[in-house]
């Protein structure tokens, strides 16, 4: 029997705001959206009825046939669902709109009534539209008004992959789902500049014409052969561009391409003893899966819990964290995930790299009884990079700017700064000297080391708006995600020990958003960063023993050592679990460093 399918509620609109498809709510239509959210649909249809004889335009009138979609479904009625995204179809053709929503809708309809391979297919062209506007779309989040976003188009896709076992195309489909989302962020925002600024910019303006070219190719009209040949023309000129910019900067290449990397190739870069751990999206009662990737073998785990199973026990450890002195809770609850994960028969014996979905993103990783470092990544395809070193100064370390009252200053971050910039033997910027621009100013040309010790914000549905706080002229300063992606800070390790900084969401393609990511844009090979709020007395005795591990030049071996010293010295699980590392491989992980064995200076 097919499942109805739960779509995601949403939030009512007022009569006189505008939908994110541009439409200003009437009072029908608003008493139409406040019936659906309540699960009344018969009110909901009235409702519609009555806003579709005041509609005056096709825009508005593709709004009611979308919502309209939507009650049908949740309402079981598929076939009057599938009637009506026939009528949204056509809307959206008069209107120049993305064919987007009511395909996916369709998919969504078909699904309910069985029709999987229907079903299928719908998705897989709600798929192509979305490709074709790639960055051009408003957020994923806006397209939940009804009920499916680009992230649901993906993960219905890789479903469809993984119960044919083809685990190559599901992977595939997620990869690219991920690559966009990152794309999609950083659309039309100010990136790396000054680097590579001409190839940049004459990509972004052949996108626009090729954004253009197909939005008037599903007009009304059709695509005309000289209009599909301006398309073939322009995608050949872009094609050798970003080959070319790929060649000088491939982490710059990502903000302009959705692509990914094959399974094949990623398999070739690890490891013998590697493991990659790649998440599946986990919806309802299902137990979460992941892809497990050796050298030579695909194959899907089950875990023992479902995403909401895991967001229980992990919301529990965090209160435990909170409580500070239950550490025998804290205690309990990694026990627990680490039953749950089951990493021991995952095969691992040298590194664990893990590409998180959902509320594998939290998993501190740390405080588990795992036996090699944990390594994690964006998406799988980092795997392939490889980033070479330039002799560069040592360090820059910063710690406890001043804050002005705005919020508790950081005594132990200061003393933490003190004692490893005089290990580097540099001068570290504290109290007012802690600003944006004495940072850029030490940075210069780039470093092998930040070590930054301070406040942060978190913006989960602002990812660009994270920031680390500074001190500033009279007031804190803000150093965002979005100002380092546009200034990139050029560091290959960076040490981010701050409240909240390690901090991502799992947005549409689950994508890795939040301050650890934009560092790689500077070039950095390695984050390491802390997953929840830590005392200045465990982040400074955590980063003094890392510090120290790290003279052997392993940065992987070094967060492994750190986590072991401080569990056998009786730091609780919150201090020793922590932290997490994140760099472009498992290689990277291991031997980035070992061109400089001696990484801190003697004391």
């Amino acid at each position: 029997m097919a499942v109805r399918p739960r779509l995601s509620p949403v939030a009512t609109p007022e009569a006189g705001e505008t939908t994110s498809y541009g439409v200003a709510v009437g009072p029908d239509m608003a008493a139409a959206f406040a019936a659906h959210v309540r699960g009344d649909a018969p009110a909901a249809l009235t409702a519609l009825d009555a806003a579709e004889a005041a509609a005056g335009d096709s825009r508005t009138l593709f709004e009611i046939a979308i919502l309209r979609t939507q009650i049908h479904i949740t309402t079981g009625r598929s076939d009057a669902a599938e009637a009506e995204v026939a009528r949204a179809e056509q809307y959206e053709i008069e209107t120049f709109n993305t064919n987007v929503n009511s395909r996916a809708l369709l998919g969504e309809a078909l699904l309910a009534d069985g029709r999987a391979a229907e079903a299928e297919a719908a998705f897989e062209r709600a798929q192509a539209a979305i490709e074709l506007v790639s960055g051009a779309l408003a957020t994923d989040r806006a397209k939940h008004r009804f009920g499916i976003g680009k992230e649901g188009v993906t993960t219905r896709l890789a479903k469809f992959a993984a119960a044919r076992g083809d685990m190559v195309t599901a992977f595939g489909i997620l990869e690219r789902g991920r690559a966009r989302a990152f794309a999609d962020m950083l659309a039309d925002r100010t990136v790396a500049t000054g680097r590579e600024a001409g190839l940049f910019e004459k990509i972004r303006g052949i996108d626009g014409e090729l954004r253009n070219l197909r939005f008037l190719a599903g007009s009304p009209a059709g695509a005309a052969d000289d209009l599909l040949a301006r398309q073939d023309a322009l995608s050949a000129q872009r094609g050798k561009l970003a080959v070319d910019l790929r060649a000088w900067d491939p982490d710059l290449t990502d903000v302009l391409s959705v692509s990914h990397s094959e399974v094949g190739d990623i398999q070739g870069a690890l490891a013998l003893d590697d493991v990659l751990a790649y998440g599946l999206p986990a919806r309802g009662d299902a137990l979460v899966r992941i892809l497990l990737i050796s050298r030579d073998a695909i194959r899907i785990e089950r875990l023992g819990a479902t995403d909401s199973g895991f967001a229980k026990i992990l919301k529990t450890f965090r209160q435990a964290v909170e409580d500070g002195a239950d550490v025998s809770r804290q205690q309990k609850m990694t026990d627990g995930l680490g039953r749950l994960l089951n990493v021991a028969a995952w095969g691992v014996r040298r590194t664990l790299c893990v590409v998180p979905s959902g509320q594998l993103f939290f998993i501190p990783w740390g405080a588990l009884a795992i036996v090699a470092p944990v390594v994690v990544l964006p998406t799988g395809g980092w795997v392939l990079r490889n980033r070479r070193e330039a002799d560069e100064p040592d360090a820059v370390v910063v710690g406890d700017p001043y804050f002005f009252d705005e919020m508790p200053q950081l005594p132990g971050a200061w003393r933490k700064a003190e004692r490893i910039a005089t290990a580097y033997g540099v001068q570290p910027l504290l109290g007012e000297a802690a600003t944006v621009a004495g940072l850029r100013r030490q940075m210069g040309g780039g470093v092998r080391v930040l070590h930054i010790a301070s406040h942060a914000e978190f913006h989960p549905y602002r990812p660009l708006q994270s920031a680390l706080i500074l001190s500033g002229d009279g007031v804190t300063a803000k150093l965002t995600a979005e100002a380092i992606y546009r200034q990139p800070l050029p560091a290959r390790l960076v040490v981010l020990s701050a409240c909240e900084i390690g901090a991502v969401r799992a947005a549409a393609g689950d994508n890795f958003l939040g301050l650890p990511r934009s560092f790689y844009l500077g070039g950095a090979t390695k984050v390491f960063n802390s997953l929840w709020p830590v005392s200045d007395e465990g982040t400074l005795a955590f980063m003094t023993a890392f510090e120290e591990a790290l003279g052997t030049g392993d940065v992987g071996a070094a967060w492994l050592a750190t986590r072991d010293a401080l569990r056998r010295a009786g730091y609780p699980p919150h201090i020793y679990g922590a932290f997490v590392f994140t760099a472009p491989s498992s290689s990277a992980a291991r031997s980035a460093f070992n061109s400089h064995r001696v990484f801190i200076k003697t004391r």
